[in-house]
């Protein structure tokens, strides 16, 4: 049986040999059935959401025609849409983005 190895979080800052030990000990251990032994790197919460949030807003780009992510370079194209709601949803740099909307309008 064996144990599988698995490593959850970012791999981001560490030296390139110990990048492809990790690797090498997950492939080595990927068809074990025993326990799994997940070792978390540079895991935070806040990381997880930042990452989540940009596979999120990438899977709406490409499956929605027509859509396209919205930031303060661009929210002037949010006046294109006459008389709809506009909502603004996410975390931290909401007020931001309310009030250069607003100033547009």
């Amino acid at each position: 049986k064996g144990i599988k190895v698995v490593f959850s979080g970012s791999k981001d800052g560490l030296r390139e040999d110990v990048i492809t030990s990790l690797n090498n000990i997950v492939n080595e251990t990927q068809n074990n059935k025993g326990t799994i032994l997940n070792v978390c790197l540079n895991y935070g919460a806040q990381e997880e959401i930042i990452r989540a949030s940009e596979r999120y807003h990438e899977d709406l780009v490409n499956n929605i025609p027509g859509s396209e992510v919205i930031d303060l370079d661009n929210i002037a194209d949010l006046t294109k849409h006459k008389n709809a709601v506009v909502v603004f949803m996410g975390a931290g740099d909401i007020p931001k983005y309310e009030d250069a909307y607003e100033k547009l309008l």
